[in-house]
């Protein structure tokens, strides 16, 4: 199982805590919305998908 970090005061369905690898993930695309890089927020949401199917099985509605 991932290890997991605290989430920071953003509700969750299940659990109050995050993957890291998530988490990661999420800062990387805040990032990149905060300097407009499109293209690395695009690379970022494949990424985030391929690991959410990956160590956390697949989702219909993941947001």
């Amino acid at each position: 199982m991932p290890a997991t970090t605290p989430d920071q005061g953003r509700s969750s369905r299940t659990t109050n805590k995050r993957c890291a690898e998530c988490v990661r993930l999420r800062e990387q695309a805040r990032a990149a919305v905060l300097t407009a890089d499109r293209s690395r927020l695009s690379d970022v949401r494949v990424l985030e998908r391929r690991h959410r199917d990956e160590a956390h099985g697949p989702q219909e509605c993941a947001a």
